[in-house]
């Protein structure tokens, strides 16, 4: 975002524009008389107002030309690679920049391994509690880090205003050093059916994480179906399939479960007389109807595509049966405790998960030592009283 001056709430997304296809010489000049007069509109449009919304990519387009910006902010600023950072910091030719970003969180994504170095930077003495080093030279390091280590000064954000107090204790003690305020109660983060707790660990006995021979993702069943029957028992008491979301650190697991939860029905190829008119995958009278039309609207991802995001109710699916530096990553287990709003149920094993981060081994000590935090069951505990009631 660019700020010319900060005085009226006004703001403008730039888009590219293009004229439409053309078959003909008068319909191409045509269309391109119509294109030039719209940039011309958007550049006295660009002129007038004080604040300006673009993308690192859309800040290069040639509507911008000759614009200037006293303020460039910069969000999600530890998400983007360093040359990305750049583009919109150049463009504007501002005097000041803000950069908004968590680098306790995920950093950017680099598909090229060669772009990364090893790690062993730093990322100044706010921003070090429990975060993993990330890397002082490649591209995996963002401005962000860049600018901390090299001594500006970092602002910490401190009053978190998305999870229920109790879900965001172990996250602030394990990852900020208890710096993080509470800015919503328990009150306004009430539980989606009245006694269910904030916190539930699932131990899904007798599940085995499993995978194609030579393949890095990996699934579990007996967490698929755990998961499949709480998502069932949710929907089933009136919780909207949009405020579920449920949470995979693995890409494999994500696929299983969307599988399980909006199986697709047979093909109908030729449909006899008197039958269904075929439509797509499936006849008009085979549609997805009740429970399963529900269960496919509820949100399943990998953390990282989940960051950024929140529910009410997030179901964490971690698959492994052994100790996992992966699933332990400090970064992407910040990311996975933080999205809930008021519910947090993690399904997996508590010896496994407790080797592998402090974090897990926190979370698994404060379900323990509160009833109805902890079960062997696919049975959500407050359900079971309600039926009962």
């Amino acid at each position: 975002m660019w700020a010319k001056r900060i005085r009226i709430p006004v703001s403008l997304r730039i888009q590219a524009t293009s004229p439409g296809p053309t078959h003909s010489l008068p319909l191409l000049s045509s269309s391109l008389l119509i294109f030039q007069g719209a940039e011309r509109t958007r550049r006295h449009m660009l002129s007038t107002v004080p604040i300006v919304g673009v993308t690192c990519y859309s800040s290069m387009l040639p509507v911008l030309d000759g614009q200037v910006f006293a303020v460039t902010i910069l969000d999600e600023c530890s998400q983007l690679v360093e040359p990305l950072s750049l583009s919109p910091i150049i463009r504007a030719q501002s005097r000041y920049l803000i950069a908004v970003g968590d680098p306790l969180q995920l950093p950017p994504i680099v598909a090229t391994p060669t772009a990364v170095a090893p790690a062993g930077g730093e990322a100044g003495p706010a921003l070090q509690a429990g975060a993993r080093p990330t890397a002082r030279h490649g591209l995996a390091r963002p401005m962000f880090v860049r600018l901390a280590a090299a001594g500006h000064p970092v602002h910490l954000l401190r009053r978190q205003y998305r999870c229920h107090p109790v879900i965001s204790q172990i996250p602030n003690r394990c990852f900020y050093g208890g710096q993080l305020l509470d800015g919503c109660s328990a009150s306004q983060r009430g539980p989606v059916l009245p006694g269910l707790p904030p916190r539930l660990w699932i131990d899904p006995r007798g599940g085995e994480s499993g995978g194609e021979r030579g393949a890095r993702s990996v699934t579990n069943r007996r967490e698929a179906d755990v998961i499949c029957s709480m998502v069932q028992q949710l929907l089933g008491h009136g919780v909207p399939p949009s405020a579920i979301g449920i949470i995979c650190f693995f890409r494999a697991q994500v696929a299983l479960l969307q599988g399980l939860l909006n199986p697709q029905p047979p093909m109908n190829v030729t449909p006899e007389a008197g039958q269904g008119v075929a439509h797509g995958p499936c006849t008009v009278s085979e549609a997805p109807q009740g429970p399963l039309a529900e269960q496919a609207g509820v949100q399943v991802a990998t953390v990282d595509a989940f960051q950024g995001g929140e529910r009410d109710v997030i179901i964490l699916s971690t698959c492994v049966t052994r100790p996992s530096h992966f699933v332990g990553d400090p970064q992407r287990l910040c990311v996975a405790l933080t999205r809930a709003r008021c519910h947090l149920f993690l399904v997996g094993s508590p010896s496994a998960l407790s080797q592998s981060a402090p974090a897990f081994q926190a979370l698994l000590a404060s379900c323990h030592s509160l009833p109805g935090c902890f079960s062997t069951t696919d049975r959500l505990p407050i359900m079971e009283g309600r039926l009962a009631a």
